[in-house]
């Protein structure tokens, strides 16, 4: 599935178009067979993947239980434990990153953890990392240890550079 045209087409949609297709989703995922056909992949201290959507990114995890439409899971990064439902877990391999646009930022391409400028009141450059989304605004952390929030259309990616052995020095293009 190209998530990138779904994404644009969401844009332009209505509020009532989008909760038409929220009600046609929320049937598929509840789908018994399909539920059943992801639980039957799964075992215990099995090493998974799945989308958080409130840090708008994949997470790794071990596999502590399973249950009817649920499975409770401990994060490898944090250790903490959740349960979540079966369909939030990317047993294929999907990509979850959708393509950056040259437009600006929008909550959509960004992640936690990924690193941003923006400038100041007094126009100087602030860079730092997203710490939390919210609907209009990012929350940044700076190496000072300050925090900032941030409108999205404030904000810029940050692309890091490498110097090979010459003088030549080749910049790395952001992830996709």
């Amino acid at each position: 599935m190209d998530f990138h045209t779904f994404h644009q087409a969401f844009e332009s949609a209505s509020l009532f178009e989008l909760y038409r297709l929220d009600v046609l989703l929320r049937k598929h995922l509840d789908d018994p067979e399909r539920l059943q056909a992801i639980r039957d992949r799964l075992r215990p201290g099995q090493q998974v993947r799945y989308f958080d959507d409130q840090e708008n990114r994949e997470i790794f995890a071990e596999i502590l239980e399973l249950r009817q439409t649920r499975v409770l899971i401990r994060r490898m990064d944090d250790f903490k434990t959740w349960v979540i439902p079966l369909y939030w877990l990317n047993m294929d391999g999907i990509r979850t990153d959708l393509p950056k646009q040259n437009t600006g930022l929008k909550p959509s391409n960004l992640k936690v953890g990924d690193e941003v400028g923006f400038y100041d009141r007094q126009n100087r450059e602030v860079y730092g990392i997203v710490q939390r989304l919210n609907t209009k605004t990012a929350t940044l952390l700076t190496k000072e240890g300050a925090s900032w929030r941030v409108a999205y259309h404030l904000l810029f990616p940050v692309m890091h550079s490498q110097q090979s052995s010459g003088s030549v020095i080749r910049v790395l293009p952001p992830e996709i």
